[in-house]
């Protein structure tokens, strides 16, 4: 099946997953991290298979532990966060934009990720919400193994202008709906749709609220 889908793993050795829909057609595509091969991001098609995205600064292999996938800084594109673990020497967590376009395939591009990168980080799991009630995502990473290290806690400092989202869906009976789709529209951002992952990474769990960054 996974063949036939196009997201067969020669590799055997994923870590990480996060399930978003990047460009905009309200399908899920995944993004797949791999110790021992390339880290993909998979599009779906129209007849329900997968296509690979990932440019060659996106799919170098890395010691990934968690992938964060949203919008951090509040302007509607998605950014994919890899959350390492360095455990044979310094690896630092990485930043991507992925940014939509017309008739075409997203454009991917890496950011600079700040304090975050952490290259001696011993990351064991990550996630994203809204601490302080500002409207932007914070960024948790715990840390683990061997290494009696602190949680850590960053702010983002770019989109601080930017409108936002938050919906929290829930079931007829009153648990959160993990697997939701939930869509917004706005007549500047066009549709905007967000899924609730129930996790992507080792050791942690998506909070089940839907985040859209709004453009007027």
């Amino acid at each position: 099946m996974a063949g036939q889908a196009g997201v067969q793993d020669q590799f055997q050795h994923g870590r990480g997953v996060a399930l978003a829909d990047f460009n905009g057609d309200g399908k899920t595509d995944i993004v797949y991290g791999n110790w021992n091969g390339p880290h993909r991001l998979f599009l779906q098609t129209s007849d329900s298979k997968f296509h690979n995205i990932a440019n060659s600064q996106f799919a170098a292999p890395s010691p990934i532990r968690t992938i964060i996938a949203a919008d951090l800084d509040n302007d509607k594109e998605l950014e994919v966060f890899f959350n390492n673990i360095a455990y044979r020497g310094n690896a630092p967590n990485r930043l991507f934009r992925v940014s939509r376009k017309s008739n075409a395939d997203p454009s991917i591009q890496e950011l600079n990720v700040g304090d975050a990168a952490e290259p001696q980080g011993r990351g064991t799991g990550g996630t994203v919400t809204d601490l302080d009630g500002d409207g932007q995502l914070d960024l948790l990473l715990a840390h683990g193994e061997s290494a009696q290290q602190p949680i850590s806690v960053f702010k983002v400092t770019q989109g601080s202008s930017n409108n936002w989202l938050r919906v929290v869906p829930r079931t007829q009976f009153g648990a959160f709906a993990r697997g939701a789709k939930v869509t917004a529209f706005t007549n500047h951002s066009g549709a905007l749709t967000r899924i609730i992952d129930g996790g992507s990474g080792y050791l942690c769990e998506m909070e089940p609220v839907a985040h859209f960054g709004l453009v007027w």
